[in-house]
């Protein structure tokens, strides 16, 4: 497990926030989970708030071992919405490096 930067800063609250494009996900239980993707390698790693994995079996086993009670959360995200959102980055040139 690799630790990274937070990669989630508190937000300070929307009287700050730039009058911008905005995507917004229900957050229920108060956990930061995070989803790494490039271009060419796709989904490769996700994590929590301080701590990055690989998305492979070795690093879901260790997400695992770390977080009891989300277990399923990496089949929830290949299942219900990796390949959607894959497929959005790769048709929109905003997420191309070019």
């Amino acid at each position: 497990m690799a630790r990274v930067k937070l990669a989630y800063p508190k937000i300070p609250g929307s009287g700050v926030a730039p009058l911008e494009q905005c995507v917004a996900f229900e957050k229920y239980d108060g956990t930061n989970i995070h989803w790494v993707w490039d271009r060419e390698l796709g989904w490769y790693a996700f994590g929590m708030r301080r701590n990055r994995y690989d998305l492979d079996g070795h690093g879901i086993s260790e997400f695992h071992e770390s977080h009891a009670g989300y277990e399923g959360i990496v089949e929830l995200f290949q299942s219900g919405f990796a390949e959607e959102l894959d497929s959005i980055f790769r048709s929109d040139l905003k997420y191309s490096s070019d």
